[in-house]
């Protein structure tokens, strides 16, 4: 094992502050695409025909994929950069690479990004007024929506774009899930 390697404090106010606008017009888009979904599939119901594709309008896809890429990138280098800091002011055993490669190691990456999160966060807050712990319970609820939205996207993209059909007795649109095998309307 080699020396610890120590970096330079960086100011983050910028990327911090992409980061943000970035967060929230990901969720707009991502409101977007779950509206344009729902609408597609209905449409695709009414019709009586199996969706193609991602159930959505292509333009809407696109704007949606292209801001989560975005978005993605940048909070990730957000997260290098803060664990960098943290590395240069009180944690020299945390390593900046392994904050960003944790999210995405199966498995592992359920539990490991929140505990870098969770020490960096600690120790900014020491820094900052000296009480480590204080707020921590947003990092919990962060990391609690992070997956939940990941577990949504994933039901979503997989479910609404699987139309069985219209029920004819009551005109309800029944959806079906070829992963799971059941229904809902």
């Amino acid at each position: 094992m080699g020396a610890i390697r120590i970096y330079p404090y960086r100011p983050l106010r910028v990327i911090t502050s992409w980061t943000v606008v970035l967060s929230v017009a990901k969720l707009a888009a991502l409101g977007l695409y779950a509206a344009s979904a729902v609408a597609a599939a209905r449409t695709v119901a009414v019709n009586e025909t199996e969706g193609t594709g991602f159930g959505a309008e292509p333009v809407v896809t696109l704007i949606y994929l292209t801001i989560f890429a975005v978005s993605g990138v940048v909070g990730l280098t957000w997260i290098y950069y803060a664990a960098r800091n943290t590395r240069s002011l009180s944690l020299p055993t945390l390593k900046p690479v392994w904050a960003v490669g944790w999210f995405f190691i199966p498995v592992l990456g359920l539990y490991k990004p929140y505990a870098y999160m969770h020490d960096i966060w600690t120790s900014a807050r020491a820094l900052h007024d000296g009480k480590s712990g204080r707020g921590a319970g947003r990092v919990t609820l962060w990391w609690l929506c992070f997956i939940a939205g990941d577990g949504i996207i994933y039901i979503g993209s997989s479910d609404l774009r699987r139309v069985s059909a219209v029920d004819p007795a009551d005109g309800r649109v029944l959806w079906r899930s070829d992963v799971y095998g059941w229904t809902w309307g």
